[in-house]
């Protein structure tokens, strides 16, 4: 904008902004393009952004140049005008020390405001934060557009607006997360099932990124965790009600107490002893109430005659000491070298005689190893959807091991899932390519899959390291310096030192 123009502009600020415009008149346009000056320009009490960014860069183009793209504005009754889209560049221009903005002066709705905030859209401006676009998203919605219409006018799915909408139900730390870029939508979603315990939330966004890389399952084991303290002390209180002495351990195998059963004691015949106590152990999805005795020597004949019960343990009496769990214990063993001599010389064979049945075995021991997110993260891959299980949880094994079972091929695809899963969870984001990696990789390309520039890069210092390593396990020099070179490294080195280490 010249300086002239500003000038002529500036003399004229007393004049109605339609004696600018004088073949527009309000019976006949519905906008006008009118310089009005700035400090007729008010941020719109409906605006949407929070936050204008950086606009140094927009503040000097418009120093330079003007402001390219005009503001879009509507009369307000005191004479002033709202605006509707531009709120950065009148920022900027503000900065700029600006007298006067182009705009583009409209009769705007509640409705068509907003609307306008969300869809308009230019060279200069920065886009709307979720947070911002879900705000403008509610008010329209609040003011009679369906969700249907509302993506249509945008240009968005109404799982979209839906999703973004649902962003405003959780505290405003989690919407500065997604903000930011430290959630996402899909984290938002997982969120959004617990609206009504902000105090889960703030725990989970408390925890490090490396922590919470997949909210559901975050959210899913505190809940679990919950339960289970939940559990814990109703069972604790249940007890103690009843007169019982508990013993603050997550589990007997952290106390020196001994299970009843496996001292051979009925609970009836040793409730009476001072010895007599339970354990509440804890599990993932709940608790189990354990009666024990926390002084097991009494009953052996190592205490001391005032100590000692009358209640004696013997070897028929305590779990794994008769004579039959011995002889069970030892036909145990006798199979165990029986199948290892059969594996032995099947193997040596170097052909396996039915190679479908071991394939078979070899695939669901590969799943038997897999652990709880190898097994989410490869019912994702396969499409499956998880069970209930009886704690209130996902169940994935039940409906992948139902998939496996249909046919030899659903077996190959369960397997190559689970493999694929567990390779994926070595190479995480906080994890990286070693030799596994680097054969999931080719095994992947040889499917069709095609790396791009970094993960080639990132494979290829892979395979440089297993070489290393595997250099140095030869005894050879990955350097593949030869003996002249050696002798070079050092001038002053004697025929007796040793070449480099490798």
């Amino acid at each position: 904008m010249s300086t002239a123009t500003a000038e002529t502009t500036t003399e004229a600020t007393d004049a109605p902004i339609e004696a600018m415009e004088p073949e527009a008149t309000e019976a006949k346009a519905e906008a006008m393009l009118v310089e009005i000056p700035l400090e007729r320009l008010r941020t719109n009490p409906l605006n949407l952004r929070r936050r204008v960014g950086d606009i140094k860069a927009l503040t000097k183009s418009i120093a330079e140049v003007g402001i390219v793209v005009p503001l879009i504005v509507t009369p307000s009754e005191d004479g002033t005008y709202l605006l509707a889209a531009g709120e950065r560049r009148l920022t900027a221009a503000r900065a700029a020390r600006l007298a006067v903005a182009p705009c583009v002066v409209k009769n705007l709705t509640e409705a068509e405001q907003v609307e306008i905030m969300l869809t308009e859209n230019d060279d200069d401006r920065t886009p709307l934060s979720p947070s911002e676009r879900a705000a403008g998203y509610l008010r329209l919605v609040s003011l009679g557009c369906t969700v249907r219409r509302l993506a249509a006018k945008v240009g968005r799915s109404a799982k979209h607006v839906s999703a973004h909408m649902a962003l405003l139900e959780l505290p405003e730390r989690a919407q500065l997360a997604v903000d930011t870029g430290e959630l996402s939508m899909t984290d938002v979603a997982a969120l959004v099932k617990v609206k009504d315990q902000p105090e889960l939330i703030e725990e989970v966004l408390a925890l490090p990124a490396w922590n919470r890389h997949d909210i559901a399952m975050v959210i899913e084991r505190r809940i679990a965790q919950r339960r289970q303290e939940e559990a814990y002390a109703e069972a604790v209180a249940e007890q103690e009600a009843k007169g019982h002495r508990v013993i603050e351990s997550t589990s007997v195998s952290q106390s020196k107490a001994k299970r009843l059963r496996d001292l051979g004691f009925k609970v009836a015949d040793h409730k009476a002893e001072p010895c007599h106590a339970v354990v509440v152990e804890r599990y993932l999805r709940g608790v189990e109430v354990v009666e024990v005795c926390d002084e097991p020597r009494r009953h052996t004949a190592k205490a001391g005659a005032a100590s000692r019960s009358e209640l004696q343990v013997t070897a028929a009496t305590v779990v794994g000491q008769s004579p039959e769990d011995r002889e069970r214990r030892s036909e145990r063993k006798r199979v165990l070298r029986r199948r290892a001599e059969f594996l032995a010389e099947a193997l040596a064979r170097r052909s396996v005689p039915k190679p479908r049945d071991a394939t078979t075995f070899c695939l669901h021991a590969l799943m038997e190893q897999a652990n709880g997110n190898a097994w989410a993260r490869a019912g994702a891959l396969l499409g499956v959807e998880p069970a209930a299980s009886r704690w209130g949880g996902k169940d994935w094994h039940r409906p992948i091991r139902e998939l496996a079972d249909r046919s030899s091929a659903d077996l190959l695809r369960v397997a190559t899932a689970m493999a694929a899963s567990c390779a994926e969870e070595r190479i995480s984001s906080y994890g990286g390519y070693g030799d596994g990696g680097v054969r999931y990789v080719e095994a992947l390309t040889s499917l069709g899959y095609e790396p791009d520039p970094f993960e080639d890069a990132e494979v290829a210092a892979a395979r440089e390291r297993v070489a290393e390593d595997a250099a140095i396990d030869d005894g050879t020099d990955p350097g593949g310096l030869d003996d002249e070179d050696d002798a070079t490294v050092d001038d002053e080195a004697s025929p007796d030192d040793e070449p480099p280490a490798a």
